[in-house]
């Protein structure tokens, strides 16, 4: 196998790396094995969303039977055990990408029916791959999904074992009259991971029969953290007003983050900034600051600035709102750390803020004590921030509204 090209630096045969090549020699080597077929646990159907309508529909796997197949694809777990990104990397890179082409809207054949069994049994079931060539081994990265392994042209599947399917999610499916947002939320409120949710929305088992249709994953990933936002959103201006102000702040996979409540009306924003490598006081008038606001009726179209992140930071804080049954804005700070030097997805952010959300806050009586610790803990001073943000400036506006109302009439 020739050596692989460096994932940080480009460089076919990388020293500086080694760590990390290692760990992708390792991995690639059983797929390198693989000729025509074998045996691999089924871990996820993965749709992709080039060409669309007629996109590559696949099966993650790796290239043998594997009990532990299902932490290849598990945001949950890893965040609980913390994963690092090499950790990541290697699982996803032990992973054969099985395809077909297929029209999102007319989805037919044995393929289709075992993608997706694939998406809703309970754990991975033992699959036969019958391949038409050899896996090319390669990793593909972006900012939406966790990394994708080796692509292969797929002849013929079939499931070896019997499968079981949680039943909530079995008579969701069935029921060929339930709209995908309402089956979406009712899986939620029964307590079927987010993951899963996506992976069913995403083959197309959701929602009204005549309108279902195949979804490209990184759409479905976006759907979802959309739907369950907004009827979390729902609830949320008819609690009562949050007494205080709440600071949460979590690092996690070179993404710090810190989480502001603050008393009021629900407001919710995310600004996010990227550090370059090398950064010096020098290089601070060339950063930008990315953002998008939403105010009580929502935002108007799609989160162009943050994109996946914005929804996917919105559906944390609104569940937490709704955890304790109160209302407020809330204000995120993202800062994407060099040590962040490869995509992994969105799950990364939605894992560390419901993660950050399990702790205890810090707690202040005013905005500007709230503000100055988050600055104490930024790499990148708060003021730099604060001019990026429409929330506050809303904040400073009430402000002055709210004193010059106070005052008495002359």
């Amino acid at each position: 196998m020739a050596e692989p090209i460096c994932l940080i630096c480009r460089k076919r045969g990388c020293k500086e790396h080694k760590w990390l090549m290692n760990r992708l020699i390792s991995a690639a080597n059983p797929i390198e094995r693989v000729n025509k077929d074998f045996f691999g646990s089924g871990v996820t159907p993965f749709v992709g969303s080039y060409n669309y309508p007629n996109v590559n529909l696949g099966i993650l796997a790796p290239p043998e039977i594997n009990k532990s197949a299902w932490q290849s694809d598990a945001p949950k777990y890893w965040f609980t055990e913390q994963y690092k990104i090499p950790e990541i990397v290697e699982k996803r890179t032990g992973l054969v990408n099985p395809r077909v082409q297929i029209n999102v809207k007319r989805p037919k054949g044995n393929f289709i029916e075992t993608a997706q069994e694939i998406a809703m049994v309970r754990k991975t079931p033992d699959t036969e791959f019958y391949l038409k060539d050899k896996p090319n081994v390669t990793l593909l990265f972006n900012r939406y999904n966790a990394p994708v392994g080796s692509p292969a042209n797929l002849e013929k599947v079939s499931i070896t074992e019997n499968v079981s399917v949680p039943g909530r999610i079995q008579r969701v499916v069935d029921d060929v009259d339930y709209k995908a947002v309402s089956g979406v939320f009712d899986l939620y409120t029964h307590g079927i991971d987010v993951n899963k949710i996506m992976r069913v929305f995403s083959v197309g088992l959701l929602g009204r029969k005549v309108q279902r249709t195949l979804v490209p994953t990184r759409f479905s990933i976006t759907a979802v953290d959309d739907i369950l936002g907004k009827k979390l959103r729902e609830n949320v201006n008819y609690y009562q007003e949050l007494g205080e102000y709440l600071v949460f702040n979590i690092t996690f996979l070179g993404n710090h983050y810190e989480i502001l409540f603050i008393p009021g009306a629900y407001e919710y924003e995310l600004v996010e900034l990227w550090l370059p490598k090398n950064f010096t006081k020098e290089s601070r008038n060339k950063l930008r600051a990315f953002s998008d606001y939403e105010g009580y009726w929502g935002i108007k179209g799609y989160a162009n600035n943050t994109a996946g992140a914005f929804y996917a930071g919105r559906f944390s804080v609104l569940e937490y709102l709704n955890q304790i049954k109160r209302r407020a804005s809330i204000l995120i700070f993202r800062e994407i750390l060099p040590s962040y030097f490869l995509p992994l997805g969105i799950w990364q952010m939605r894992e560390a803020c419901q993660g950050a959300l399990k702790t205890a806050p810090d707690k202040f009586s005013s905005l500007k004590e709230a503000l100055k610790s988050i600055d104490s803990r930024m790499h990148i001073s708060l003021n730099y921030w604060i001019k990026k943000s429409k929330l506050l400036y809303n904040k400073k506006t009430q402000t002055k509204l709210s004193s010059f109302l106070n005052t008495k009439p002359v």
